[in-house]
């Protein structure tokens, strides 16, 4: 959480840079209560923050499908076909549109959150499973129950 004395901090390096401008609520019966608005120099400088941050994320965004393309075209290069995507939701999206537009010869038989949930499938029903975790961390721990699909996983990182 954010303490009271950050946000009072916070509040008059706004007030001193001229990017928020304080008055009191004049009806109400508290007279402790503020309220806080945007100066136009704190909107000019929020909307330039605003379109930096959606800039970068465009950029992050092109950079992440650039990363899934070469991946996959290289998985595809070897001969792999069928593939079960390990990972959050939204990476099976960024996954399964790169396959499309790239018309690449392969096809997501299945999906799981957690590499647990992996045994959920038939060994042979894939060729690939690609991990999210670009760290392992979830390879090395993974249980005796699990070592058959060891082979089979590739960090999606």
């Amino acid at each position: 959480g954010i303490s009271l004395g950050k946000v009072n901090y916070l509040l008059k390096g706004l007030l001193k840079k001229g990017l928020v401008k304080m008055g009191r609520f004049s009806k109400s019966p508290n007279k402790k209560n503020y309220v806080y608005l945007l100066t136009p120099k704190g909107l000019q400088a929020k909307s330039s923050l605003a379109a930096r941050f959606v800039v970068s994320k465009l950029k992050e965004y092109s950079q992440l499908k650039r990363k899934i393309a070469e991946k996959l075209t290289i998985i595809e290069s070897r001969g792999h076909v069928n593939i079960v995507l390990v990972g959050p939701e939204i990476i099976k999206d960024f996954v399964d549109k790169t396959i499309k537009e790239h018309a690449l010869n392969l096809v997501m038989v299945g999906y799981c959150n957690a590499l647990e949930q992996l045994k959920a499938y038939d060994i042979e029903s894939f060729d690939i499973a690609l991990v999210m975790d670009g760290n392992n961390t979830d390879v090395k721990a993974m249980p005796k129950d699990m070592k058959a699909f060891q082979d089979k996983l590739l960090p999606l990182w």
